[in-house]
């Protein structure tokens, strides 16, 4: 397990990994840059130097008297390796270091190509000390005292070098000073890094522990954020939201369920207040126990229906719907109203098609359901003799069908509860047939299909029911 963790660090080891990346690279960044600044400069450096020093041996004047190295170390700086080579290319002499080992081989001074004395190469003595060193011609005449006190020789040119022993070891003791401090900087940052991301995440851990307490069943639990962090604010809200919403689900489902023992306890007392009364014996006419059968099958009605449409709502809200399909507007119309005008005979239904052509996007057999809910509520909410008018048209982008009636309407207080699953206005409670689901249901199908069903006032002073769909292609 605790290998796991190691593989799979939390968003604390993420978080303090990434940083430590960040800081290790930006520290390797410094130092590369830093070394390399070095470098330059001592680059520049020697060369100066070497150019200086191969201007004052070409300024001496011809002819001058036997020289040795001393003196031409002195005439260029005492720091520098000078040899002094004959026409042949044999060292006469050559000044510097003590130690043979540390000065050029005579291979090695024979690398600086005299063809272009402006050019400094780099020679290594036998003994690791490298040199930048150039070659100058000597000037004309120049002779070198034999140290055997034998005949003085022609000095043909001057090889000047200059040892970088002293710059290597400064760029060593930088890389270790680089590297030790870099190790200081990343063991205070590990330890500071810590704290930091432990006191950034302390939101998010009481985050975790109001959620958890929600989780568990509390529902006044919820979640502050500190406003100075906009970011940790945002994350508060949309889950605050979310609570609330989940909330608001359960109390909607709670309420579901209670109208619908409530819906359901009335038939269920009608039927067995009935089946009591022959099991007692009390039902001893036929027509009793005609009109006992009766009840008892229209209350078995009454309860598939009302089964049948809390199905149909809870495949709604899981979204479980037909393919769609183009529907054409004026066979909809038509199928749905013939349907309402046998079941309300005493209604009249006008039906204004809209315009030839007119289709809608949606599950054909869902959108006859919706229509023939608002078809069917119209003639059963209005007293006899109302006339309920079907119309279509297009609105903007979409199709709307109107079922409009003249009768009593809903107040606007009503019609923002009417969409209230199990609601029913107080004077359609007596009348049977009714589960209070037509309109949810409606509503549903409409905005699965990608459009909505409102509620206004008619013209006439009734209720408008407007079903807001899609056109075919949309």
């Amino acid at each position: 397990m605790r290998l796991r963790r190691l593989l799979r660090p939390g968003l604390f080891g993420r978080l303090r990994a990434q940083m430590m990346l960040l800081l290790i690279g930006g520290l390797l960044t410094v130092d590369v840059l830093a070394y390399l600044g070095l470098r330059l400069i001592q680059a520049d450096e020697v060369e100066q130097t070497l150019t200086h020093a191969a201007a004052r041996v070409a300024a001496l004047p011809a002819g001058l008297p036997p020289v040795d190295t001393r003196l031409l170390s002195a005439l260029t700086f005492t720091d520098l390796h000078v040899a002094l080579i004959g026409g042949d290319g044999e060292v006469l002499a050559d000044s510097g270091p003590i130690s043979a080992t540390d000065r050029p081989s005579p291979d090695g001074l024979r690398t600086v190509v005299p063809s272009r004395p402006d050019e400094a190469v780099t020679v290594t003595a036998p003994g690791g000390t490298d040199y930048r060193m150039i070659m100058v011609p000597a000037p004309p005449g120049t002779l070198v005292t034999r140290r055997d006190g034998g005949a003085a020789k022609a000095v043909d040119r001057v090889a000047i070098g200059y040892p970088l022993t002293a710059h290597q070891r400064t760029g060593r003791r930088l890389v270790v000073l680089e590297l030790s401090y870099a190790l200081l900087v990343l063991g205070a940052w590990t330890v500071l890094s810590s704290s930091f991301i432990r006191a950034g995440l302390r939101p998010l851990r009481e985050i975790s522990r109001s959620a958890e307490a929600i989780a568990d069943g509390s529902r006044t639990e919820r979640i502050a954020a500190g406003a100075d962090d906009p970011e940790l604010r945002h994350l508060v809200e949309a889950l605050n939201h979310a609570f609330d919403a989940r909330r608001r689900d359960e109390d909607r489902m709670r309420d579901f369920v209670a109208d619908a023992s409530h819906e359901l306890r009335t038939p269920l007392a009608a039927v067995r207040g009935w089946t009591d009364l022959y099991r007692q014996g009390a039902l001893r006419s036929r027509p009793d126990v005609v009109t006992a059968i009766d009840t008892i099958w229209q209350e078995a009605n009454r309860m598939e229906q009302l089964v049948e449409d809390m199905l149909t709502l809870a495949r709604l809200d899981a979204e479980i719907t037909a393919p769609a399909a183009a529907v054409p507007v004026a066979s909809l119309l038509a199928e749905t109203t013939a349907t309402a005008r046998l079941l309300h005979q005493d209604h009249t239904y006008a039906l204004r098609p809209g315009p030839p052509g007119l289709t809608v996007q949606g599950d054909p057999a869902a959108l006859r359901r919706a229509l023939s809910n608002l078809l069917v509520n119209a003639g059963r909410h209005t007293p006899a003799g109302c006339t309920v008018t079907v119309s279509a048209e297009h609105a903007g982008t979409h199709v709307e069908i109107r079922v409009e009636d003249d009768g009593p309407g809903l107040s606007a207080a009503q019609r923002e509860v009417a969409f209230d699953r199990f609601w029913r206005d107080d004077r359609s409670r007596g009348r049977p047939g009714g589960t209070g689901l037509g309109l949810p249901i409606s509503r549903s199908i409409a905005r699965a299909a990608g459009g909505d069903l409102r509620l206004a006032e008619s013209s006439t002073g009734g209720l408008a029911a407007v079903l807001v769909l899609p056109p075919a292609g949309a």
